[in-house]
């Protein structure tokens, strides 16, 4: 899926929840897998920072894995 349908489909979620999505997606395609790494913690903050005040905030994580501390960073944000 191309990343425009992504932004669709969030947005779509965005309008029937009412409210702000963030997402964090990681690669599932054969011989490119991507894991979360502890690098990803400064940027993801700063994009839930960016996002704006909104009365509801949804995150949204698709990963195939990775470093169990960033996982725990990432639920702690």
């Amino acid at each position: 899926m191309g990343r425009q349908k992504r932004q669709e489909i969030l947005q779509e979620l965005e309008k029937h929840r009412g409210s702000k999505v963030v997402a964090y997606l990681t690669s599932n395609r054969p011989n490119a897998i991507v894991q979360m790494k502890k690098d990803i913690l400064p940027r993801f903050a700063n994009l839930v920072r960016t996002a704006g005040k909104h009365r509801k905030l949804d995150v949204f994580i698709f990963t195939q894995g990775g470093d169990t501390i960033t996982a725990f960073g990432l639920a702690r944000l």
